[in-house]
This record gives structure tokens, C-alpha cells and sequence, in this order.
């Protein structure tokens, strides 16, 4: 297991799940106790024998990720603009 889903971001536009919000003990670049990555919906797959989705991206990318100690505010304009960037460079 490399963390546990807490959240989803909807895109309120067409309903998609957008992102997937993975909750990870403690990030190396962190000083909370625990810190959020939202994966893109896109960069997971279903592991059919689990009945599980996992990240179709390595520990590496993962842990590299843009992080949050809190959920963003999706209202704001922008919020996710760092995430885009790094997952669709």
C-alpha cells in the first residue's frame, strides 16, 4: 500500500473524478505528520485481482509529486495549475 485515498476531486463541470487524493504517513519534503498528493484519475489503473485502483507511476514520480497539507480550495482559479505541470509536462 503506498497511501490511503481520503478524497476525490470532481470537476463540477462534467462530473469526472479528477483527481484522487492519496494521504501518505509523512512526505520527505513535509513537517506535518501527514501530507496529500491528488493523483490524476488518469494515472491509476485497476489491479482486476485486488479490486483495487493503484498508481500507474512509480514510487519515484509519487514521492515527487506536487503536496498539500490541507485540501486546496478548488474554487479558487488556478489551484491546480502546479499539479497539471507535473503530470502533463
Amino acid at each position: 500500500s503506498i497511501g490511503e485515498v481520503t478524497s476525490l476531486i470532481i470537476d463540477l463541470d462534467d462530473g469526472a473524478i479528477k483527481y484522487v487524493v492519496v494521504a501518505l504517513p509523512l512526505h520527505p519534503r513535509s513537517t506535518v505528520a501527514q501530507t496529500l498528493i491528488p493523483v490524476p484519475w488518469s494515472a491509476l489503473r485497476l489491479d482486476r485481482e485486488a479490486h483495487v485502483f493503484v498508481p500507474d507511476v512509480s514510487r519515484e514520480v509519487l514521492g515527487q509529486a506536487p503536496w498539500f497539507d490541507a485540501l486546496p480550495d478548488t474554487r479558487q482559479v488556478g489551484w491546480d495549475t502546479v499539479l497539471r505541470r507535473y503530470w502533463n509536462p
